[in-house]
């Protein structure tokens, strides 16, 4: 099942290589989707600094974003060190901790364009943060199937293309006009690596679906195999009650022929 998952991915890539391990592959994709996330947050956190229009709630909504990544770390460090068990359970912790971090990203975001809109009627800046909210969409995307993980992901890619276009265009060019630079630059090493992550995890919760189908066989099988045991067992034990009594009634006819009458 392992070679038919690495055999569906990209076999022209760096990344996506059909000879590589697939652990290799996924501790790849965490590295570099760990990288862009804490570029994208210094980048973030820097911009916010240096113009004085933090609030508490745009810390609490980049922490979540950076937590979200977390559950990256979380979820390869439980499959590739503990058993199939953990892994599972870890999903099941996840899911919670997931929807957590999707609805204060999307609270957040109303809140950034309701504020933005009522006060000076600049949305630019709080759709550009609306790219803080895919990360927490493919973290979701996590305990979902591979249609909805990929539809996620689909919907995230949206989200910070006009998010990252909506900032563009609102951005003075006197307030640090490279901004978008660098934001643009961080939207696509982002997004490319959340994707690509998204791709194979959807991969693996596939293949441990698979694997389980896999597991349920052989037991059915193993079921069959004792089943059709014990009935051979009978079968030579019955075989052997009636080779005695065969060879009791020949040995009674023989006896009977050597009488004299």
């Amino acid at each position: 099942m392992q070679e038919k998952v690495i055999a569906a991915l990209p076999a022209h890539s760096f990344l996506f290589n059909a000879g590589k391990p697939l652990h290799t592959i996924v501790f790849r994709m965490i590295c570099l989707t760990l990288g862009c996330a804490a570029l994208g947050g210094m980048v973030e956190w820097w911009y916010l600094a240096v113009t004085g229009q933090a609030t508490f709630i745009e810390y609490i909504a980049l922490a979540a974003t950076e937590l979200s990544f977390l559950t990256f770390i979380t979820l390869g460090f439980l499959r590739f060190r503990n058993s199939r068990e953990s892994f599972d359970q870890a999903i099941n912790a996840l899911q919670w901790m997931t929807f957590t971090i999707f609805w204060l990203a999307a609270l957040y975001i109303l809140v950034m364009v309701g504020g933005t809109l009522f006060s000076n009627g600049v949305p630019g800046r709080a759709l550009h943060t609306a790219l803080w909210i895919h990360p927490a969409l493919i973290a979701m995307a996590l305990t979902q199937s591979p249609q909805t993980a990929w539809r996620l992901g689909l919907v995230a890619v949206l989200v910070a293309v006009l998010s990252s276009v909506a900032f563009a265009f609102a951005l003075d060019t006197d307030g640090m006009p490279h901004v978008t630079v660098v934001s643009f630059v961080q939207l696509s090493l982002s997004v490319c690596a959340s994707t690509a992550l998204l791709y194979v995890l959807a991969a693996l919760r596939e293949e441990r679906g698979a694997t389980r189908a896999e597991l349920a066989l052989m037991e059915e099988t193993q079921h069959e195999l004792r089943r059709s045991a014990e009935l051979a067992q009978e079968a030579q034990a019955a075989a052997e009650q009636m080779n005695k009594s065969m060879t009791a009634f020949l040995n009674n006819i023989s006896h009977e022929l050597r009488t004299p009458l």
